[in-house]
């Protein structure tokens, strides 16, 4: 969904600069065909590795998803031929690609000759500025050989960073300031009494649902991807399914922030100025590389579950002026990353 999010806040970019995009291709599952937030007539999807979730969907489950993932290698390859083709078929003279393994290798197998573009925040793991965990080192390895085929044949590797950091040319990464999607950029932040969470795994609803008996006097606000059918939950949780206007106005007018280790969630958090704790799903390293990363900068409280004693103090983000200024910096940067030879 972040990468979605990150794509839109592009395409609007390059719009006012007068370019257009003529064809958006989003990945996804043999379960879920349809993506809320982007609806083109130019659209298509295509079949694209996924996470499997643990039995308690409070994480990922790594054996499950490289088995499955395996399994369906014949379909990803139908999927990295269809796009290959349509790339040299289009009139498009670049490619962007949101950090999507079969999206890259099928820009990459086109032969087209059009400059990609590869965009995530994964490329700024091994920046100095945060160093790679000493911990699970497996999962450290797998990301460092998904992030690889990620980025395979591109012309210049973007990497989304929380502050600025100077660029590694010599490495083909450049780091620019998070997409942030103008519904944000726009809006008008509200210190609510609220708490806005969300999530991408169900299983965390329980642990919320405990959380509100600690704090009844407090609202949460929780969006989901899927509301589980047989959940009760308490008066004083409201639990919705992810649409963009709902999720917006709960998001700018919150009071705290209580998420999983999205970048996209972090990063337009931290631009409301909302205070944030963070609680990275469980053995997803992305997420876990995430809240390092937004430890780093000083923008929110990171704990391993939900189960802590107390709210902390409604304090802002300190790092909120100078990440708005970075974040100020995106079209002119990403424009002259993506025009400039």
């Amino acid at each position: 969904m972040g990468h979605t999010t990150q794509s839109i806040a592009l395409r609007s970019m390059l719009e006012r600069n007068g370019h257009s995009v003529i064809i958006t291709f989003t990945g996804t599952n043999f379960f879920k065909r349809k993506n809320p937030l982007y609806i083109d007539i130019h659209h298509k999807t295509f079949f694209s590795p996924v996470f499997l979730p643990r039995k308690d969907k409070q994480g990922i489950n790594l054996f499950r998803t490289f088995i499955y993932n395996f399994l369906l290698a014949p379909f990803y390859l139908y999927s990295i031929i269809q796009i290959a083709y349509r790339i040299r078929a289009s009139g498009a003279d670049s490619v962007i690609v949101f950090y999507d393994m079969v999206g890259q290798l099928g820009s990459f197998f086109s032969f087209s000759g059009k400059p990609v573009f590869s965009v995530s925040h994964h490329f700024f793991f091994n920046r100095p500025a945060l160093k790679w965990p000493l911990k699970r080192k497996a999962e450290r390895c797998l990301l460092i050989i998904h992030s690889w085929m990620a980025s395979v044949g591109a012309k210049k590797k973007l990497a989304l960073s929380f502050s600025e950091e100077p660029s590694i040319p010599d490495k083909n990464i450049y780091v620019v300031p998070p997409l942030i999607r103008s519904e944000i950029l726009e809006s008008k932040a509200q210190a609510g009494k609220h708490i806005h969470v969300y999530s991408l795994q169900a299983g965390f609803l329980q642990s919320v649902n405990e959380l509100a008996k600690k704090f009844p006097e407090k609202e949460f606000r929780v969006f989901l991807n899927d509301i589980p059918k047989d959940f009760e939950h308490l008066a004083n949780v409201n639990v919705f399914t992810v649409s963009k206007d709902k999720f917006k106005e709960s998001l700018v007018t919150a009071g705290l922030v209580l998420c999983t280790a999205g970048f996209e969630t972090l990063a337009e958090a931290i631009y409301l100025n909302k205070p944030l704790i963070v609680v990275p799903s469980k053995g997803h390293f992305e997420q876990y590389c995430n809240s390092l990363d937004v430890s780093r900068i000083g923008a929110a409280i990171v704990y391993e579950d939900f189960n802590f004693p107390h709210l902390p103090v409604s304090k802002n983000n300190s790092s909120f002026v100078p990440f708005v200024k970075w974040v100020d910096k995106s079209e002119q940067i990403f424009l002259k990353y993506l025009l400039n030879e």
